[in-house]
């Protein structure tokens, strides 16, 4: 009689699950590492919106 639910192969489960977890640990890494750049650079975010209001603002008394 043919078995219905075959177990699958020991090696074939590990071999999945260290897969698995090396595609977790690179997406977390790359979530880190565009963490990190994200952070290194938020400073930037008030003197560019001060600059392009101040743009805005002048090219509006102009018009």
């Amino acid at each position: 009689m043919r078995e219905v639910n075959p177990r699958k192969n020991n090696t074939k489960m590990l071999l999945t699950s260290f897969l698995l977890s090396l595609f977790l640990v690179v997406v977390i890494a790359v979530l880190k590492i565009a963490l990190t750049a994200f952070l290194s650079v938020i400073w930037l975010i008030i003197p560019f919106t001060i600059v392009i209001f101040i743009i805005l603002k002048s090219r509006d008394e102009f018009l």
